[in-house]
C-alpha cells in the first residue's frame, strides 16, 4: 500500500552521531514538551473535547475492517523490504483517488446512520485565525520532539531512515524540472493527504476507538496504525509520536481542523526543505 503523502522525516545525515545539534534539539524538546503534557493532563482529567458518544458497534466493525486491511497490507509490504519500484505520477493520483474513496465511503456510512460529519469532527463554524494560530504554534512545539525521537532511533538502531518513495520522487522531479510531477506532489502532500489522513485516522478511527477503548487506548492504537502505514521502520517511532501530538491537539480543541492544519504545515515544511536542499551546493 502506498499512502498518497507521508511525513518527510529522513532528509540527509544531520543526525549522524551525538553532537551539538543533538543537545540543541534535546533542549528545545524539553522546553516544548510541557505544551503536550498539559494537553495530556487535560485528557487524563476527562477534559478532552472530542465527543465519541455517537459512535456505535457498526462503526467499530467498519473501522476494524479498514484498520485490518491497512495494517496487514502495510506489514506485508514491510516484510518484503518495502516498495522497490520507482514512484510515478500515476501512482500518486491513484493513491489520492483510493484514499479519497475511503473518505467517501466513511462519509456515506455516517450519513446513512444519520450522523453529521461536521458535528462529529468539530468542523462547524471554524474560527480560522484561532485554528491557524494554534496549528502553527503546536506544530512548532512538536517539531523538536519529533526530531529528537528520530535521532534517538538512529543512534539506537544504527543507520538512517531511508527517504520515502515520495521524497525521492519529489527530489528527482525538482532536479530534472518535471513541473507537472512537482505540482502533483505538492497538491497531494500539502492538501489532499492532510485532509484524508486526518479524516480517516484522527476523525473516524480515533473517534470510534475512543468510544470503546477510552482516549488513551484509542490514541495509541490509531497512532500505531498511522505510523505503520507510512512504510518506514526507522521513522515509525517519530511518526507515532507525531500522531500522538495531532491527537492531543484534536482533544484540546475538539476540532479536526487543527490537526489538519498541523499535518498540512508539516508536509509543506518538509517539501520546502527538499526544495532548498536541491538548490544547495
Amino acid at each position: 500500500m502506498s499512502m498518497i503523502a507521508m511525513p518527510l522525516l529522513a532528509q540527509g545525515d544531520w543526525a549522524a552521531g551525538v553532537g551539538v545539534d543533538f543537545y540543541l534539539v534535546l533542549a528545545l524538546a524539553v522546553f516544548c514538551l510541557p505544551v503536550f503534557a498539559r494537553m495530556a493532563s487535560g485528557v487524563a482529567r476527562g477534559k478532552g473535547k472530542v465527543d465519541s458518544g455517537a459512535y456505535g458497534i457498526p462503526d467499530l466493525l467498519f473501522v476494524g475492517v479498514l484498520a485490518a486491511w491497512a495494517g496487514l497490507t502495510a506489514v506485508s509490504v514491510l516484510q518484503k523490504g518495502g516498495q522497490s519500484q520507482p514512484m510515478s505520477v500515476r501512482e500518486i493520483y491513484e493513491s489520492a483517488l483510493m484514499f479519497s474513496m475511503v473518505v467517501g465511503c466513511i462519509g456515506l456510512f455516517l450519513w446513512y446512520r444519520n450522523l453529521s460529519v461536521p458535528r462529529l469532527f468539530g468542523l462547524m463554524r471554524p474560527d480560522w485565525p484561532a485554528l491557524l494560530g494554534k496549528g502553527v504554534l503546536w506544530l512548532l512545539a512538536a517539531y523538536p520532539i519529533i526530531l529528537l525521537i528520530m535521532q534517538c532511533t538512529q543512534l539506537l538502531l544504527g543507520g538512517e531512515a531511508s527517504p520515502q518513495k515520495i521524497v525521492e520522487f519529489f527530489s528527482e522531479a525538482l532536479a530534472e524540472g518535471r513541473s507537472s510531477e512537482v505540482i502533483a506532489t505538492i497538491l497531494t502532500a500539502g492538501l489532499v493527504a492532510p485532509v484524508v489522513e486526518e479524516f480517516i485516522f484522527r476523525g473516524y478511527f480515533y473517534g470510534t476507538f475512543r468510544r470503546y477503548l477510552g482516549p488513551w487506548g484509542g490514541m495509541l492504537l490509531t497512532s500505531l496504525l498511522f505510523a505503520v502505514i507510512h512504510l518506514n521502520l526507522l521513522a515509525l517511532p517519530s511518526l507515532f509520536v507525531l500522531a500522538i501530538c495531532f491527537t492531543l491537539a484534536y482533544e484540546a480543541t475538539g476540532s479536526l481542523w487543527v490537526p489538519i492544519v498541523m499535518h498540512a504545515l508539516f508536509n509543506a515544511a518538509n517539501l520546502t526543505f527538499v526544495l532548498f536542499s536541491i538548490g544547495a551546493p
